[in-house]
């Protein structure tokens, strides 16, 4: 332990207690440290100071006693033994915070009255005066064992009282201690903080600072002392500091701003954290507080107010430029739109004769002309006959296309515009999706490629879609499909999906890298752009596939790879029939 018995313990008060005790009852005691160095010793039998601790043999076998009842003292527990000139000890030890710091002794008595045979021998071996030992024999206290046992009750008494006493003893000087090293720990922790700090009394007047505030004022601090935090402000902070004064006592914690002045006269923003100090018994004895330099920050702050308003500013009139461009390409949009749909109008009509008048020639030519001409034997007639068949058929064909890309764009600039909205009704899907893939037979028979059409047997026969949207979906599907595949066909399937249908149009064409499918549904983009020797087409036939598919909460997606073809599907959700005209 860090203490001793005699650091805890007023041995002289102690002194003055154990010799009353012996005047009053008698009883030889004494206490000895964690050491075994005697601190008090009261009333001891002569026949130990006169004769036994004067001889060096009984002196040896009196400490040789001592010894083995100090040893075997315990916490809680007395020891008593006969020592080896016939004389009783006994020890209660001193136990404080679990070590033990010393021990109380009494003894020198006997149980019974002296044996004079014993004593009378002790005297003859060690050279003793025979009559003077004899004598002091007569001295030695004869406690009974009922008498024993008080004073033993007596003792535990006292030793319990001087253990209790060294306990709180220790616990003082302990926390003396640790106070004293808080403090120090404190008086660190305010002198290297980085914030300025002040204790102030009642009247506000200021009692310590740290080094800390002596740079943010600008003052030595003999020169911030005594005063108060208002001789470092400017007037208008001054009612706000007196505020605070009157809330010292009843508010105990308070954060706000403040403006203060150095010693140069440059103003400095601080956040001022204040706190109200307590004595022991909650008595108001002042307040402390730390201040952090914000001054960079309020500066930044303004600066930033000052931005942010710039800023709001040309936003605004960013904004408002941008609503008038955006009014304006609004316009020109319709206006697109409008030019767009008008001209197709006016295509349809001619391009419609085109196509009308183009299949009759070719039947015409096909079921009059052709069989007209089988016995002339002019080889040229046959020729020009066959070319103008041929050329008749591919302006059929271009003429279709034509037609197709035509109403595609009517159809983008209406869903634009917002004026395309599906038309649903019960709708026979096998019907339809026939329907879409024949447009294309003459376009695929002069390719030479197959075109082909499978449903599966479980897959709905009537949805509740707008079927002209539909088959259009379908027919710019085949018409890809057919415009790059060069060799092999074009296979449409259907397949339930969830209540709904699953369409495929796989192909056998060059396929589509990975990198350029995800770009494929764009409007504008153009299939051709990542193939050779493809015609571009206007890039609005898949982007318009999509805009429809989503109109029905359908998706539509692309799986490809170069040289294995490529397969477009496409999903309708299912829709219940009832309810709709026709059913």
């Amino acid at each position: 332990m860090e203490y001793t018995l005699q650091d805890l313990i007023n041995l002289e008060m102690l002194r003055r207690l154990m010799e009353d005790f012996y005047d009053a009852y008698g009883v030889h005691c004494s206490i000895v440290d964690q050491d075994f160095n005697l601190l008090i010793g009261v009333g001891w039998s002569d026949i130990c100071t006169d004769f036994h601790r004067k001889n060096p043999e009984t002196c040896a076998l009196c400490e040789e006693s001592d010894a083995q009842v100090f040893n075997h003292l315990r916490e809680g527990r007395y020891y008593a033994n006969v020592c080896a000139n016939g004389l009783v000890d006994a020890a209660f030890p001193i136990m404080i915070d679990g070590e033990r710091l010393g021990a109380f002794f009494f003894g020198q008595f006997l149980h019974e009255p002296p044996d004079e045979t014993r004593f009378r021998e002790q005297a003859e071996r060690f050279g003793f005066d025979l009559d003077d030992y004899m004598a002091a024999t007569k001295r030695i206290p004869i406690y009974s064992k009922e008498r024993l046992s008080k004073i033993m009750a007596c003792f535990d008494s006292f030793v319990t009282m001087l253990t209790d006493l060294g306990r709180e003893n220790l616990d003082r000087r302990r926390a003396e201690l640790a106070l004293k090293e808080s403090e120090r720990n404190y008086a660190r922790l305010i002198q290297t903080t980085v914030e300025g700090y002040w204790r102030t009394d009642l009247e506000y007047r200021i009692l310590d600072v740290n080094d800390a505030m002596c740079r943010l004022l600008g003052y030595p601090r003999e020169e911030i002392l005594g005063r108060r935090p208002h001789d470092f402000t400017d007037r208008n902070n001054r009612a706000f500091l007196d505020e605070q004064l009157k809330m010292l006592t009843t508010t105990r914690h308070a954060s706000y701003l403040l403006t203060m002045r150095r010693k140069s006269g440059e103003p400095l923003n601080v956040l001022c954290n204040r706190t109200t100090l307590l004595d022991e018994h909650g008595e108001v004895q002042g307040g402390f507080a730390l201040l952090s330099d914000i001054t960079e920050t309020v500066r930044a702050k303004e600066e930033l107010a000052e931005l942010n308003k710039n800023l709001e500013q040309l936003v605004t009139q960013r904004t408002r430029e941008l609503a008038e461009a955006y009014e304006e390409l609004r316009g020109l949009d319709t206006m697109k739109s409008r030019l767009l749909t008008s001209i197709s109008h006016e295509l349809r009509t001619p391009l419609t004769s085109l196509v009308g008048f183009t299949k009759l020639s070719r039947r015409k030519m096909s079921n009059i002309v052709v069989p007209g001409l089988e016995h002339t034997d002019d080889k040229q007639v046959h020729k020009a006959v066959h070319t103008v068949a041929q050329n008749l058929t591919t302006v059929e064909a271009e003429a279709a296309n034509l037609a197709r890309l035509l109403e595609n764009s009517i159809d983008m600039a209406r869903l634009v515009s917002g004026d395309l909205e599906p038309m649903l009704g019960p709708t026979m899907v096998e019907v339809v999706l026939r329907a879409a893939m024949k447009r294309h037979t003459i376009q695929a028979r002069a390719k030479g490629l197959s075109l082909e059409f499978f449903m599966a047997g479980d897959a709905p026969e009537e949805i509740v879609v707008d079927d002209r949207l539909l088959g259009l979906v379908v027919s710019n599907l085949i018409a890809n499909a057919v415009r790059f595949t060069d060799q092999g066909g074009v296979v449409l399937r259907v397949e339930p999906d969830n209540s709904g249908i699953r369409v495929t149009v796989s192909d056998t064409g060059p396929g589509i890298a990975l990198e350029d499918q995800t770009a494929v549904f764009k409007r504008f983009h153009q299939l051709g752009d990542m193939l050779t020797d493809k015609p571009p087409g206007l890039g609005i036939g898949l982007s318009l596939c999509k805009e429809i598919v989503d109109r029905f909460g359908g998706r539509i997606w692309l799986e490809s790879e170069p040289g294995k073809g490529s397969e477009f599907s496409f999903t309708v959700p299912a829709m219940p029939l009832e309810g709709y005209p026709g059913e």
